[in-house]
């Protein structure tokens, strides 16, 4: 059961004190183990939100309690947390579909429906922007020199976003930025659009072109 109250008592070297709930109803038990946020100490006056229990000899106490600033922090953390974890998930999902892109083009280069080299390009690409990825997250991390992002939507534009998928999942860099991820995908379009082009081009060209 949930409660809401004024901390009205507080004996901070026992590490004990009452609630008076907004209900009117008795005062509740609280304990200093009992606050979530472990790094302050709470204050006479302060409005706590609280679970309610009994204890063994039926007497009311708190637990889990928390200033409602702390509680609206936790909900906005929780929130991001579960933000973050969608788009890596989404992330996830769309980089296993992304290799579905390789027998796709080993098959079109064979039936020369697009030059052989293009799945070697495409590879390549992957690598370069795989690498240049890892170097950005690892002077993220040491806060040396960063990678320009828009060489990094470029080498997407360029065939990398294959490799570029497979880092926002491996490295969780770039997963989670929105302007980065929507500027990310319109690069993909792109490059999948310059690809079908290429493939309807060669395909209007007599059989001895190739």
């Amino acid at each position: 059961m949930k409660g809401k109250g004024h901390l009205s008592q507080w004996h901070d070297e026992r590490g004990f004190g009452f609630i008076t709930p907004v209900s009117g109803d008795k005062p509740v038990f609280l304990h200093i183990k009992e606050m979530a946020n472990k790094s302050r100490r709470p204050a006479v006056g302060e409005l706590l939100s609280y679970e309610l229990t009994q204890d063994d000899k039926g007497r009311w106490q708190a637990l889990n309690a928390m200033t409602i600033e702390d509680k609206q922090l936790l909900r906005q953390q929780t929130k991001q947390r579960q933000q973050k974890q969608q788009q890596y998930q989404a992330g996830r999902s769309y980089w296993v579909w992304s290799w579905c892109l390789w027998p796709v083009l080993a098959l079109a280069s064979w039936q020369h429906w697009l030059p052989l080299y293009t799945p070697l390009w495409y590879l390549a690409m992957s690598l370069i922007c795989y690498i240049a990825y890892a170097k950005d997250k690892a002077a993220a991390r040491d806060n040396s020199w960063r990678i320009a992002e828009s060489t990094l939507q470029i080498q997407a534009l360029l065939g990398g976003w294959p490799g570029a998928l497979l880092a926002q999942h491996q490295l969780r860099h770039k997963s989670v930025k929105t302007e980065f991820r929507q500027l990310f995908w319109l690069m993909v379009i792109l490059n999948i659009a310059a690809l079908f082009a290429l493939f309807h081009y060669r395909a209007q060209l007599p059989v001895s072109w190739y």
